[in-house]
């Protein structure tokens, strides 16, 4: 709990000065890597230390993926986007109980597995989506914004 409080006090600040992409990103890899620290663990403090780097990552992403959200949506979608969002979240909890109920005694893998999804996501944010708008004019990238705003409301 820890590190995510500190993760949602740093990822804030963060995006403000190098945008929501970039934060959701570096969560991203916190996160995968705090995970792996998990599952390749021999003591319990090293497990500790990567419950502590996952809570970072957690922390962070919460505190920017619905900012992010909000403002690569277009305004109509925006209430169905953050129920999704919501709705996924929970969905995903659900289901990691079902799996790790399934591994029984190999409760390593359960750590492991938590950085499948953060993955993804890394991978996601680097190949497929944009910076904001809103960051890109604040950084005096009009054309860039330009372009994003056609993709979000023409596509």
């Amino acid at each position: 709990m820890i590190g995510a409080a500190i993760g949602s006090l740093t990822g804030g600040v963060f995006s403000d000065r190098y945008g929501w992409k970039p934060t959701i990103i570096i969560a991203d890899i916190v996160f995968t890597l705090g995970a792996l620290l998990m599952s390749l663990a021999g003591t319990l403090s090293l497990i500790m230390i990567g419950w502590f780097i996952v809570g970072l990552g957690v922390g962070a992403a919460a505190i920017v993926i619905p900012v992010y959200l909000s403002e690569t949506a277009p305004k109509h979608l925006w209430g169905r986007i953050v129920t999704l969002n919501v709705l996924c979240i929970t969905f995903g909890q659900f289901l990691s109980t079902l799996i790790c109920l399934s591994l029984e005694d190999k409760w390593w893998w359960m750590l492991g597995l938590a950085g499948v999804p953060s993955f993804l996501q890394l991978l996601g944010m680097i190949f497929l989506m944009p910076e904001t708008p809103r960051f890109n004019l604040k950084k005096g990238n009009e054309w860039e914004a330009i372009n994003v705003l056609k993709k979000i409301y023409f596509h």
